[in-house]
């Protein structure tokens, strides 16, 4: 049974304050106990103003290594980019010092990239500290999105590869995702979320033991505990 532990605002920047707090606290320590720390980042337009916050913190950057839960196969400097988003919010002021990892390499074709890209988030320290996801209303966490074909083998419990490829996400770029294992590959996932309709589709994944949402495998599993952060 997953450990979860549900934290429910009545406004946004309360939310942030707590998370700003947690998030903080939880880095100081890892960092103190491993001298490193690691992070795997949602994209969206969700936690940008989060991490703008973030990027003042008095933390020791330099030893800690970022990377995001995936990402739009498009050049960096593509304002759709995951990366472009961290790189312009969070990896700013104090933060500027943290080492990235990107999903996205330098082939223009996806297959051509995507055994780089495994070798490179190798390199990134695993297990991770904090992964921070984000929810769709069709209950997709990074882009392990329900109508793409290569959905289920990032969502396949065998499925040992650090990342998955999707290629047809469905009027969209290409992308690449963290695979529900490393995704859970992590001391705690926080997931994060706004509005009452997702709240609605969190309450449904939380009674779906069919795994209808791709959610439901990050709060039906006995590995790592969750942390829900919600305001209307």
């Amino acid at each position: 049974m997953t450990q979860i532990t549900e934290k429910k605002f009545t406004r946004k920047q309360a939310l942030f304050d707590q998370l700003f707090q947690d998030t903080t606290t939880r880095l100081q320590k890892a960092v103190a106990e491993k001298d490193t720390a690691s992070v795997l980042l949602s994209g969206g337009t969700t936690p940008g103003s989060f991490y703008d916050v973030l990027s003042h913190a008095d933390l020791p950057w330099d030893k800690i290594c970022l990377s995001v839960t995936d990402e739009r196969w498009v050049p960096a400097t593509n304002p759709a980019s995951c990366e472009y988003l961290v790189r312009q919010t969070l990896m700013q002021n104090r933060a500027a010092t943290a080492r990235f990892f990107p999903l996205k390499s330098a082939p223009d074709a996806l297959m051509d990239g995507y055994a780089i890209t495994l070798d490179s988030l190798r390199q990134m320290p695993q297990p991770f500290d904090m992964v921070f996801l984000g929810m769709g209303l069709d209950g997709h966490v990074a882009s392990l999105i329900p109508t793409a074909e290569d959905t289920a083998r990032g969502l396949d419990p065998a499925n040992k590869n650090i990342c998955q490829y999707i290629r047809n996400p469905g009027g969209d770029y290409p992308r690449i995702s963290m695979t529900v294992n490393s995704l859970l590959n992590v001391a705690q996932v926080t997931l994060l979320f706004f509005g009452v309709e997702k709240w609605a589709v969190y309450q449904d994944a939380l009674h779906d033991t069919a795994f209808t949402w791709p959610v439901s495998h990050i709060l039906h599993q006995d590995q790592t505990p969750v942390e829900i952060y919600w305001c209307p």
